[in-house]
C-alpha cells in the first residue's frame, strides 16, 4: 500500500474510530503527539462571520461540526496551541484540510480552506494562521468547517470556544448575540 494511503487510512482511523473494526491490515493508531499540559479551553474562534450551519443533524446525516461563512481568503486561526497532525487534500469531501492535535486527546479540525499555511508535525501557537478559508471539497460557498473531537469523539464547538464580545451569528431561524460581561 502505498505511504499517501496509509496515512490517509491513519487519519480517517483518527476521525472516525468506528471504521477501525475493519479487517483492513493497518493498525488503528495515529502519529500525532500530546505537545502541552496546560488547558486549551476555551478555545479561540479560527474566524469571525456567520455561523451558517451548527453542529447536529442535517439533511438526515450528522453534521459533525459548525459552519462559519466568510470571505474566500479570510485568514483561519488555530484555536489552540498544538502540533499538525494533518495538513492536506486527501480526506473525502473536507478539500483543503488541517488537522491539529492538542492536549488531553483534544483535536480540532478546520476544512474546505483555499490554503494551507501549515506543514505535518509543525507546532502551532494559539491564534496562529494556519490557513486561508475557501469553498474546496463539498462546499457551497466560502466557510470554515470548525470540529472539535475530544478522545475522538465529536463534540459541539460552541460548547468550547470562546464568547467573543459583541459577536453575532445568524442562523436560518434567527441571530444571536453574544456580549462578555462587564467585569
Amino acid at each position: 500500500m502505498a505511504r499517501v494511503e496509509r496515512r490517509v487510512l491513519r487519519l480517517f482511523f483518527l476521525l472516525f474510530p468506528a471504521c477501525a473494526s475493519s479487517p483492513h491490515p493497518i493498525e488503528r493508531h495515529s502519529r500525532v503527539l500530546v505537545v502541552s499540559e496546560t488547558s486549551c479551553l476555551p478555545l479561540r474562534w479560527p474566524v469571525d462571520g456567520i455561523l451558517s450551519s451548527p453542529f447536529g443533524m442535517r439533511d438526515g446525516r450528522p453534521h459533525e461540526g459548525i459552519d462559519i461563512a466568510v470571505a474566500e481568503g479570510t485568514p483561519v486561526h488555530a484555536a489552540c496551541r498544538g502540533r499538525v497532525a494533518y495538513a492536506g487534500d486527501k480526506v473525502r469531501g473536507y478539500g483543503r484540510l488541517v488537522i491539529l492535535q492538542h492536549e488531553s486527546g483534544l483535536v480540532t479540525i478546520y476544512a474546505h480552506n483555499s490554503k494551507l499555511g501549515v506543514r505535518e508535525g509543525e507546532p502551532i501557537e494559539r491564534n496562529q494562521v494556519i490557513a486561508w478559508a475557501g469553498m474546496t471539497g463539498h462546499a457551497t460557498g466560502p466557510h470554515v468547517h470548525f470540529e472539535v473531537r475530544q478522545s475522538e469523539r465529536p463534540t459541539d464547538p460552541l460548547i468550547s470556544l470562546a464568547k467573543h464580545a459583541h459577536t453575532s451569528f445568524q442562523t436560518a431561524h434567527s441571530t444571536i448575540t453574544i456580549r462578555e460581561a462587564d467585569d
